[in-house]
């Protein structure tokens, strides 16, 4: 799942949407995908990283690199905590500009279904993906720093 998740995320050109549970680290706290957001955001004009979390509780507890990057990168990495209803989905999913998905029907396991050149389901999710996002504010508190 990892390699899937760093070569879809390395195939950006615009825009990159996270849904997760708790920005799980064995996929988004590892230092290849750090490596490659951060290319991502700082070559590409208009790039942007959204991420939609539906408990940080973990991320708070344990802390998260790509946390910390968003806060030093605030023009292009935007996290936001999604309403209490959403707790309720145990899916976690990751889509790349408007042409590839990764889909896991249960964040907390590994397996899932990737198609990195399927535009159709990539709309598809990206659509329930910018309903929530519309629904939400940001959520500031992932901009302050913690001590």
């Amino acid at each position: 799942m990892r390699a899937v998740v760093n070569q879809a995320a390395a195939g950006a050109h615009r825009l990159m949407s996270i849904y997760s549970p708790d920005l799980e680290p064995e996929l988004y706290d590892q230092t290849p995908f750090l490596d490659i957001i951060k290319r991502f955001v700082l070559g590409r004009n208009f790039a942007k990283v959204r991420i939609l979390l539906t408990d940080r509780t973990r991320m708070i507890r344990d802390g998260n690199r790509l946390v910390a990057m968003s806060r030093r990168l605030t023009s292009y990495i935007e996290m936001r905590l999604a309403p209490r209803a959403e707790t309720l989905r145990a899916h976690s999913y990751m889509i790349v500009d408007d042409k590839a998905v990764i889909f896991r029907l249960q964040g907390d396991r590994y397996a899932g279904v990737a198609d990195l050149a399927n535009p159709a389901a990539a709309r598809l999710q990206l659509d329930d993906f910018d309903a929530i996002w519309q629904a939400n504010v940001p959520d500031y508190g992932f901009r302050t720093a913690s001590r």
